[in-house]
């Protein structure tokens, strides 16, 4: 290596509980967060129903990993990082790089990890989200709580952000891939009778209301995967878009994942493949809600066979996505704060 300092690359996502204990202070901080919701009363009126809430909901939401058997977001993401630390240091042959996760409501919080690159002696930082498209509840909140962790301690001397990638052509022809992969393991004489089921984590409608650009993202890419399907001859039954993980009494875009499916197979379609739009990893909501929870509901409805394409989680082919990103990235420090607003 030669003299430069470090590359230091945060990769920002909402996090998850890395055991039962971090489950209800886990989900407090979620629903404290006002990016995402807003109950009445002021901050601390919110402070207060998240308490609440989370005390209501954590043993449920901690059965739920104990079925599914572990908490995987930490360790996915860490797996992720190491996988990128390599691809940038042998794309980078004279610099040492160190990649950290940087999560929004539970260890290791941007501030920590910011701690962390700057004891190192890391100057020039990359800040990569997860999130495939923008939206102001996870790229937005996460970009605001790295936007108030710099502003604790001096900032670096670079500052990039690579705040969406859905419509990157390399992460497209990996989505297209791992769905095409999907449908062979279907023989070839079924594989016309799948219904492709495309869905995506629901946000409220409040958000999109005020510009949020989630949706517009989530159907640009779910079009673009539908034109490129017929290509390659996998499939004759019209896909489809829902949305799925609901919480809260407001109003959510949809349509909603289980109703859809249930029309669709009430209609004749029994085969299904789930295709998350808005998932790089694997956890809760792929590996208990979609795997566990959406498969008996609509093996119950007279589904014959459920079906999931792969998640990224450190796939190489995906690692490499990332380092394109973190090497093509803007600098745009300035605009971090427009940038968690509103994209």
């Amino acid at each position: 290596m030669s003299g430069h300092p470090p590359l230091g690359v945060l990769l920002l996502y909402l996090g998850g509980p890395d055991g039962e204990a971090a489950v209800r202070p886990f989900l407090r901080n979620l629903f404290a967060d006002r990016e995402i919701i807003r109950f009445p009363g002021g901050a601390l009126g919110q402070w207060l129903l998240a308490r609440l809430v989370s005390a209501r909901r954590a043993p449920l939401t901690a059965a739920r990993y104990r079925e599914m058997g572990g908490y995987p977001l930490l360790p996915n993401t860490l797996q992720q990082a190491r996988g990128l630390e390599r691809e940038l240091e042998r794309r980078l042959p004279d610099r040492s790089v160190l990649v950290r996760p940087a999560f929004r409501y539970w260890h290791p919080f941007a501030g920590e990890a910011l701690a962390e690159l700057a004891g190192a002696g890391v100057q020039e930082l990359v800040a990569v989200t997860l999130y495939p498209q923008f939206s102001a509840t996870t790229t937005g909140s996460s970009l605001t709580d790295l936007q108030r962790a710099l502003a604790d301690r001096p900032p670096p001397a670079s500052l990039r952000v690579v705040d969406r990638f859905s419509a990157a052509p390399r992460y497209r022809q990996l989505l297209l891939a791992r769905i095409v992969e999907a449908l062979d393991r279907w023989p070839a004489s079924a594989r016309d009778e799948v219904l492709v089921l495309f869905t995506a984590h629901s946000v409220p409608l409040s958000f999109l209301e005020r510009g949020d650009p989630y949706q517009r993202e989530i159907e640009d890419l779910q079009r673009w995967l539908v034109a490129h399907l017929p290509a390659r001859g996998v499939s004759a039954v019209p896909p489809q878009l829902a949305y799925q993980s609901r919480s809260g009494p407001v109003r959510w875009l949809g349509p909603e994942l289980l109703t859809v499916a249930r029309e669709r197979i009430a209609a004749g379609q029994r085969e299904i493949l789930l295709v998350p739009l808005s998932f790089v990893s694997d956890h809760l909501e792929t590996l208990h809600e979609l795997d566990i929870e959406v498969k008996q509901e609509l093996v119950t409805a007279g589904a014959t066979r459920v079906e999931r394409i792969r998640a990224f989680n450190d796939d190489p082919e995906f690692i490499a996505l990332l380092a394109d990103l973190v090497l093509t990235a803007d600098e745009d420090g300035a605009e971090l704060a427009s940038l968690a607003r509103d994209g």
